[in-house]
């Protein structure tokens, strides 16, 4: 029986020893509380269960064997319990699922944790250890085993794989450790109390470590799977990309048709006056080119932000912002069909394109919406997307180099008989990012001309007078503070 006891203390220990320091090499990677308590329940429980080394003369046991020393071998079993029920709570996530509960559950275990150390110093000043061994044995022990089995309801209520699997470790441990107890306080010695305890402990960190091999797997289960809905969206955007550039590829095919026979047949009057049309209808096409194409870059980009948080396992955040991005794909294709829309639809618009872009810079750009003093503004009639290359050229132009607070502003804006709406930000100015990127810039003024020319063409078509002027900010020293965009209505 000795010799199965020496067998027995070796191989636990040796276990224990691997499960903290795979636990520990898992926490690093991982930083999943779960696996950092396991760890240090497996760190004290070889703390423990070294005192009860077969081996007679060792410096450890006469280390020990010090006064105040002696006294923690009766402490260490309140410590690692509480590591277990805080494993297994964040193993889990009891703290999540059912708050009210397990807060009081934690607030109960630290105060068990902070009583025992009181007690264990009561206990070191008067010279009484075997004080601390029935505090543990007739305080600590039947108030934790009751809460533990009270608590067990909860796990049990999970009902995974995972939460049976921690309801019958913790049984077993329970089991073992209660013969345990009572054997020790009949002083039964026919075997050695401890060997139970050791059973029960080594059957529980077994379990516990097949939980922890689960969790791993599903986590993994999980980001590959998130990964697979990214692809599967950028391939579905991708498609829409091509169905549609293939339909506007086919109307360019056919009004080039029209034209050619129409220059066969037609007089030169009727020739220019076709000529005229098949101009505008290429401008439309135009533009219906640009406001269901968002630029490649912001797209790539955009899934990639949200990528990181699915990789991070921030489901939330991941999950709010593919909504939004969504969504903003979705009126971009459905507004795209249609030859105007409302100020409120393009606002909607710019802000979901805002709160997507905003990801890139961690959210430090704050995007402020003035309330508008003439609500009828918000009904009028405006082309798609039209400002959209002026708050990409904020972002990129004004607010990306600049330092500090960075700020972009959309509202109402009055001048005697006129209003319109103003996009400001507080960015390095035109002259600035002229500066530093002059070829882009190149590429921005062709925007802003187009844009130019998408305004003029749809006050053609709807006998209206709408306009806009650039503005660029400056302080009392003349230095540039900004950039204010304003598109006249009235």
């Amino acid at each position: 029986m000795v010799e199965f006891g020496n067998f027995l203390w070796h191989f636990v220990i040796s276990a224990l020893f691997i499960f903290l320091i795979t636990s520990s090499i898992t926490y690093s990677q991982t930083k999943d509380k779960a696996f950092k308590f396991y760890a240090l329940y497996n760190l004290f429980l070889l703390l423990y269960l070294n005192a009860y080394s077969p081996y007679e003369a060792t410096q450890y046991k006469e280390f020990i064997s010090l006064r105040y020393l002696s006294f923690v071998y009766w402490a260490i079993p309140v410590i690692y319990n509480s590591m277990m029920v805080f494993f297994y709570i964040k193993l889990l996530d009891l703290d999540k699922r059912f708050v009210k509960p397990f807060i009081k559950y934690k607030k109960i275990t630290v105060v068990l944790v902070i009583v025992t150390i009181l007690f264990y110093f009561v206990t070191v000043v008067i010279n009484q250890p075997y004080l601390l061994m029935k505090y543990y044995f007739f305080v600590f022990c039947p108030i934790y085993i009751s809460l533990g089995i009270y608590h067990m309801r909860y796990v049990y209520a999970v009902n995974t794989l995972i939460s049976r699997l921690v309801l019958f470790a913790v049984f077993m441990y329970i089991v073992f450790s209660s013969i345990a107890v009572y054997k020790s306080i009949i002083f039964d010695k026919s075997i050695d109390p401890i060997t139970y305890l050791i059973i029960g402990i080594f059957l529980e960190s077994f379990v516990f470590m097949s939980t922890l091999a689960l969790k791993i797997k599903y986590l993994y289960d999980e980001k590959i799977q998130a990964q697979k809905e990214i692809i599967n969206e950028k391939t579905k955007i991708f498609q829409l990309k091509e169905e549609y550039q293939n339909e506007l590829e086919k109307k360019l095919v056919s009004q080039e048709k029209i034209l050619r026979t129409t220059l066969e047949q037609s007089e030169e009057e009727k020739i220019s006056r076709l000529k005229s049309q098949y101009e505008n209808e290429i401008l439309n096409l135009k533009l219906d080119a640009l406001r269901s194409q968002m630029n490649p870059h912001f797209i790539f980009n955009a899934l990639n932000s949200i990528k990181v948080y699915f990789i991070e396992n921030n489901k939330e955040k991941a999950v709010y912002y593919l909504n939004k991005f969504s969504k903003l794909i979705r009126n971009i294709l459905e507004f795209s069909k249609r030859e105007y829309i409302t100020v409120k639809e393009e606002l909607e618009v710019i802000e979901l394109y805002l709160t997507i872009e905003n990801i890139r810079f961690n959210n430090a750009i704050s995007l402020i919406f003035e309330p508008f003093d003439d609500p009828e503004i918000t009904e009028k009639r405006i082309p798609g997307l039209i400002l959209q290359p002026f708050v990409e050229n904020s972002i990129w132009h004004g607010l990306m180099l600049k330092e500090g607070h960075k700020e972009i502003k959309i509202g109402c804006e009055k001048n005697n008989d006129k209003i319109g709406l103003y996009i400001e930000d507080n960015g390095i100015g035109r002259e600035k990012a002229k500066e530093n990127k002059m070829n882009s810039f190149k590429k921005d003024s062709l925007g802003i001309e187009f844009s130019h020319e998408r305004l003029k063409n749809f006050n053609l078509q709807n006998q209206l007078r709408y306009t806009f002027e650039i503005i660029d900010l400056k302080d009392e020293n003349e230095a540039s503070v900004g950039t204010k965009v304003i598109f006249w209505l009235k």
